[in-house]
């Protein structure tokens, strides 16, 4: 089952480097190596695991490619959005190109908020139902938005009534 968690991220993850390359810090100066921002807690150890291992596939291929990529990851112990936002600050000050991190509600609106204020790119295994007040105009969800699709499928089959199982609140 842990392999099913971690196939989706692996293969968004490698999505990552062609936002990476569309940067404008990247397209302008192609440096050798590439540092990318990562914050994760010990409920996303397993897309840690994937990014680690796209990172390491990319690296091992860096012959064939214009830059090697490098991990700036920070862990927190919890949701602490205090510790998240200083984390964030000391990663950009190491000069990150990019920034991934897995988000809830609370913590969303404050790394959109910091990605917009910076124009950072921001990567995400899944956004939450994004805010109005508060969209990240630099993020790339991997997980793409699928209500429109159910609602398609429901219109097009000219469904009465359904019932919609779920399990969990994304």
């Amino acid at each position: 089952m842990v392999l099913l968690k971690t196939a989706t991220p692996i293969c968004g993850f490698t999505a990552l480097f062609a936002v990476i390359m569309r940067c404008p810090h990247v397209a302008q100066t192609t440096p050798e190596k590439v540092p990318i921002g990562a914050i994760f807690t010990p409920e996303t150890s397993h897309l840690e695991a994937a990014f680690t291992y796209t990172l390491l596939s990319h690296n091992k291929g860096y012959s064939q490619t214009k830059f090697k990529v490098y991990p700036a990851v920070a862990r927190v112990n919890k949701n602490d959005l205090f510790e998240i936002s200083r984390k964030f600050c000391q990663e950009l000050s190491d000069g990150i190109f990019i920034f991934v991190a897995p988000t809830r509600e609370p913590l969303y609106d404050t790394l959109a908020s910091y990605t917009n204020t910076f124009q950072m790119p921001f990567l995400s295994p899944a956004f939450p139902e994004q805010s109005v007040e508060r969209p990240s105009h630099y993020g790339v969800s991997m997980r793409p938005n699928y209500l429109r699709a159910v609602m398609d499928v429901i219109k097009h089959y000219d469904w009465k009534s359904i019932i919609y199982l779920y399990d969990s609140d994304d």
